[in-house]
């Protein structure tokens, strides 16, 4: 009850964005960890602290790059700007998308590049072509992580429901995720899409706001607690899109990630 009255939102934010802008555009570092690119929005700052908080930071190095949302993370020379709000098109159009000299250095190192967005329909449909420019310059995988959501509500209305029975809780996933992450699924071919939410949720329509142990999985119904980031990096780990990135070219021992029973 005490963690939940106090919780501190600030905070939150902050371990949200921490790991991933410290390696902003940061040089791999020669280890023969496989490295990943991380480039999108705050989803993606929830990839990174997935990684960092499962076994996977023992057998991934990580570079990021911030593409936001409202921008399109896209790679492709036609112009998309009228799809973007006229308030947000200077702001996007001052940082380039992937027009960075650095970034296309890394993009060219990196073993493989990890796309994370809010996505909008207009994006998913654009994404194929993305995908093949980015391989036109990279021998690096691709992998697209899906769009979350996992409900809204208060804490308060969780504090009114009795501890033992808070792990029974359970929102509505916000149908529009829903219909991206499907356009999405029959968009891109499966071992190039994992659907974030359905991972998280483990079904499609509705999420539990707690994990097993009766820790918040999200505090904002979009993005992950540091229990929710452990949550998803456990179950990334046992992703075959994610096993099979692993244990190319690595000689790695699948079992040598601790995959919980069934994933």
């Amino acid at each position: 009850d005490r963690e939940l009255a106090g919780y501190d939102f600030e905070k939150a934010g902050q371990y949200l964005r921490g790991g991933f802008e410290k390696r902003i555009l940061a040089a791999f570092d020669g280890s023969n960890r496989k490295k990943v690119l991380i480039i999108g929005d705050s989803y993606a700052q929830d990839l990174v602290n997935a990684v960092q908080e499962s076994d996977l930071s023992d057998h991934l190095q990580l570079s990021t790059y911030l593409i936001r949302a409202r921008c399109g993370n896209l790679f492709i020379e036609k112009d998309f700007v009228h799809n973007i709000r006229e308030v947000d098109r200077p702001r996007c159009l001052a940082e380039g998308w992937y027009e960075n000299t650095r970034l296309q250095e890394l993009m060219r190192e990196a073993d493989a590049i990890w796309l994370a967005s809010s996505w909008e329909y207009w994006q998913v449909e654009l994404l194929p072509e993305s995908i093949n420019n980015i391989r036109n310059i990279c021998d690096g995988e691709v992998i697209v992580f899906g769009r979350k959501n996992f409900g809204r509500y208060h804490m308060k209305d969780l504090l009114s429901v009795s501890p033992s029975n808070r792990r029974e809780i359970k929102n509505a996933v916000a149908m529009e995720s829903i219909k991206v992450n499907l356009l999405m699924r029959n968009t891109l071919p499966i071992n190039v899409f994992i659907n974030v939410e359905e991972l998280v949720c483990g079904e499609e329509s509705m999420c539990a706001v707690f994990t097993k142990e009766g820790k918040l999985i999200s505090h904002d119904g979009g993005h992950l607690t540091k229990d929710g980031a452990r949550l998803l990096g456990q179950k990334l780990s046992g992703h075959p899109v994610i096993r099979g990135f692993l244990s190319v070219n690595q000689g790695l021992a699948l079992s040598t990630l601790k995959v919980k029973a069934g994933h």
